[in-house]
C-alpha cells in the first residue's frame, strides 16, 4: 500500500509541475504581446519604400478619415498610419492602428466589419482585385491592429514583427 501512495504522490507532483510550467509560458506570452512597440512612422516609410504602394494613387489615413471610413471612434485610437486607394481601380490598402489601452479588440472588430463590406464592394467589379481583398490580412499585436490588402500582404505583416 505504501508503494501505491508514493506513486500517486509522484503523479500528483508531476501534474502540478506541468500545470505551473504551462501557466508560466502563458503568462510570458501575454507579457510579450502586451509589450509590443512599433515605430509607426518608420513602418510607414518602410512599407512605402519596400512595396508597390508608392506607385499607386493613394490617400494617407489620419484619425478623422479612419473614423469616417471604418467607423472607428477617434478616442479609441492613439496613432494611425495607412494608405487607401484614391480611385477604385485597385483594392490595395493598409491600415495600422495603435489602439488606446483596452481597445485593440474593438478596432479589430471594426476592421473585420469593413473587410466584409470591402469584399462585397469588389465582388462584382474587378475579379483580380476581388481576389486580393479575399486574401486580406487582419490581426492584432499588442495594442496594434492591422488591415492589409496587397499582393505583398505577408511581407507587410512581417515588417511589424
Amino acid at each position: 500500500m505504501k508503494k501505491s501512495n508514493i506513486i500517486l504522490a509522484l503523479v500528483l507532483i508531476a501534474f502540478v509541475v506541468c500545470v505551473v510550467v504551462v501557466l508560466a509560458f502563458r503568462l510570458n506570452a501575454d507579457k510579450k504581446e502586451a509589450n509590443v512597440n512599433i515605430d509607426l512612422t518608420a513602418l510607414n516609410e518602410r512599407i512605402n519604400t519596400e512595396t508597390n504602394f508608392s506607385e499607386m494613387t493613394m490617400q494617407d489615413l489620419d484619425k478623422e478619415s479612419l473614423s469616417s471610413l471604418f467607423g472607428i471612434e477617434t478616442d479609441k485610437v492613439e496613432e494611425v498610419i495607412g494608405k487607401i486607394p484614391l480611385i477604385n481601380v485597385h483594392a490595395n490598402m493598409y491600415v495600422v492602428v495603435k489602439a488606446t489601452e483596452g481597445n485593440a479588440e474593438y478596432v479589430r472588430e471594426k476592421l473585420e466589419e469593413y473587410g466584409t463590406l470591402y469584399e462585397q464592394n469588389w465582388e462584382k467589379y474587378l475579379p483580380e482585385q476581388y481576389e486580393l481583398v479575399k486574401q486580406r490580412k487582419i490581426g492584432v499585436q499588442g495594442n496594434y491592429v492591422y488591415f492589409v490588402v496587397s499582393d505583398m500582404a505577408n511581407e507587410i505583416v512581417k515588417m511589424m514583427e
